[in-house]
């Protein structure tokens, strides 16, 4: 039977540590044509704090733009899982202040299911799926938008700190790797 590797060890531990942020909410939203939404507040504002808004740029077009208040960013995943889009992912990404334009526009990254992420004026991130559009006070069509998202905190957590009992554990098989490499290397050793 082969034994794990002192790198094998210390990539386990790496790995273990991997960066991730906190789930803060989960919730159902709806953002009105015109109007603009607070993800770190949860909340439809017309003016002031806000992340995001879904512009109505004329009867026909929309699209999705950072708030007026500056500060947030966008990005556009298009058509994927949104349950697999990761946290660590959420962090990772290179956002920018570009619009993500909105349907009937042809080929639109924000169709019925498609998913796209936020970094908040807060610095908190965002993946959003739009579940929904219906025609709003103006009777137009994609006029309101509704999504599910989730906001996670800006700030990564990494890890867990072992327990002092793991932690020397992990120091004596250390020691004994070492002890037993040592022994290989003097001669007459088996």
């Amino acid at each position: 039977m082969r034994k794990p590797t002192t790198c094998a060890l210390l990539c386990g531990l790496l790995l273990g540590a991997s960066a991730h942020a906190a789930l803060v909410r989960v919730a159902d939203a709806e953002i009105r044509g015109t109007w603009q939404y607070d993800f770190d507040t949860g909340t439809e504002v017309l003016f002031g704090g806000e992340d995001v808004q879904w512009q109505q740029i004329s009867a026909t077009a929309r699209a999705l733009t950072v708030g007026f208040g500056g500060g947030a960013l966008l990005y556009s995943f298009g058509s994927v899982a949104f349950d697999a889009i990761t946290e660590s992912q959420l962090m990772a990404l290179a956002y920018t202040a570009d619009p993500i334009a909105g349907p009937p526009a042809a080929g639109s990254p924000l169709q019925v299911g498609d998913v796209f992420g936020v970094r908040t004026t807060e610095g908190n991130f965002v993946k959003a799926l739009v579940t929904g559009y219906d025609n709003g006070l103006a009777d137009r069509p994609y006029y309101d938008m509704q999504l599910r998202y989730a906001l996670y905190d800006g700030e990564p957590v990494v890890g867990t700190v072992p327990e002092p009992g793991s932690t020397a554990l992990l120091a004596l098989g250390l020691a004994g790797l070492a002890w037993q490499g040592r022994r290989r290397s003097q001669p007459g050793a088996r």
